[in-house]
């Protein structure tokens, strides 16, 4: 096997088979959805990979609708929200359950210590799968 001269973290030269599967092992542990959007009046997307559009459900709910479908439901999410404009006392973005689909993700905006749904400015949403 032909060498190439990237060396790996123990000091020894990686083969072609190798850099093959490394970065075949990377692309399928990157982010395979991210969302930056403004959940307040008329939801506006900033920048995104992977959306198509984010439906704005109620009062701090939304969905991120997937610009291509996933062939099963067993991504993860992750999310932050901006508080601005709350007080502080614990405020979340989670999942909203049963709304999680193959085409796309429902996410929920609240206040941990009163558990009231807000619109924010600044919703972030990456997804791994």
């Amino acid at each position: 096997m032909t060498s190439v001269t990237t060396r790996s973290g123990k000091g020894s030269a990686l083969t072609h088979t190798e850099m093959d599967t490394n970065f075949t092992n990377l692309v399928n542990h990157i982010a395979k959805v991210w969302l930056n959007f403004n959940g307040t009046g008329t939801v506006s997307i900033r920048n995104d990979s992977g959306v198509s559009s984010v439906t704005d459900i109620a009062f701090g709910f939304w969905t991120a609708n997937f610009s291509s479908s996933f062939s099963a439901f067993d991504y993860a999410v992750t999310g932050l929200g901006d508080q601005s404009g709350y007080g502080g006392g614990g405020q979340s973005l989670a999942t909203w359950p049963g709304y999680s689909t193959t085409t796309g993700v429902r996410v929920h905006w609240r206040q941990g210590n009163q558990g009231s749904s807000y619109d924010t400015t600044a919703v972030y949403v990456v997804i791994h799968r």
